[in-house]
C-alpha cells in the first residue's frame, strides 16, 4: 500500500490547495505540521532543505504543487474523474499557471498576514492573475462550461481555488469577479470540500 506524508503549514495557501485536494480527491495520508519560521524540516524521505508544501509518496518527495496535483488521482484505488485528462494541454497548462499564481499570492498573503494588517500589500500581480481566470470562467460560462479545464472538475479547479477564495486577506473584494463567484459556489459543493479561515461564507 502507497504510503503518502503530508509536511502542512496552516497558515500557506499552497498548503491548503493540497489539503483541499487530499480531502475532495480521498487520499489516505498521514499529515505532519512544520512550521517554516522555525525552519523544522521533516525527517522522512526530504532533505532539510524542504519546505511545505510538501508530500511524500513512499519515500519519494514532492513539493511542487502542480506536481503533487497530478501525482494525487494515480494514487486512488477506483479512478473517476479526477485523473481524466490529467494528461490533456490545457489541464497542464493551467497547472502551470497555477503554480505561478499561488506562488506569488502565497508569497504576499504570508508576508502581509505576518506584518500586521496595517500594511498594505502590493496586490497587482494577483489582481492580474485574478482577471485572467475571471476572463476565462466567463467564457466558459458562455459555453455552458462550469470547470477551468474539463466538463468535470479537475485538479485545476483544486490548485487555484485559494488563489480567489482567500483573495480577501489581501484586501480584494469579490464583488468584480461574478464568474469566480459562481465558480466558488461549486467548488464548495464539492463532496469532501474543506474551508479554512479566510474563505468567505457568502457567494
Amino acid at each position: 500500500m502507497t504510503k503518502v506524508t503530508f509536511y502542512d503549514w496552516a497558515l500557506d495557501a499552497r498548503c491548503y490547495a493540497v489539503r483541499l485536494a487530499l480531502s475532495v480527491i480521498k487520499i489516505e495520508h498521514v499529515s505532519i505540521s512544520v512550521d517554516p519560521a522555525r525552519q523544522q524540516a521533516p525527517s522522512s524521505g526530504a532533505s532539510q532543505t524542504h519546505k511545505p508544501p510538501l508530500v511524500v509518496v513512499d519515500d519519494q518527495p514532492i513539493s511542487s504543487v502542480s506536481a503533487i496535483m497530478q501525482i494525487l488521482p494515480r494514487l486512488i484505488s477506483n479512478p473517476d474523474s479526477w485523473n481524466t485528462g490529467i494528461t490533456d494541454a490545457s489541464i497542464l497548462d493551467w497547472l502551470g499557471f497555477s503554480e505561478r499564481a499561488l506562488h506569488v499570492f502565497s508569497r504576499i498573503r504570508n508576508a502581509t498576514l505576518s506584518s500586521g494588517l496595517d500594511t498594505e500589500p502590493d496586490t497587482g500581480e494577483v489582481i492580474s492573475f485574478l482577471r485572467t481566470m475571471e476572463d476565462h470562467m466567463t467564457e466558459r460560462q458562455f459555453d455552458d462550461k462550469d470547470w477551468f479545464s474539463s466538463d468535470l472538475p479537475s485538479v485545476v479547479d483544486l490548485a487555484l481555488f485559494p488563489v480567489f477564495a482567500l483573495s480577501p486577506d489581501l484586501s480584494i473584494e469579490h464583488d468584480g469577479y461574478p464568474a469566480l463567484r459562481s465558480w466558488m459556489k461549486r467548488m464548495r459543493a464539492l463532496p469532501g470540500f474543506i474551508t479554512v479561515p479566510g474563505v468567505p461564507d457568502y457567494f
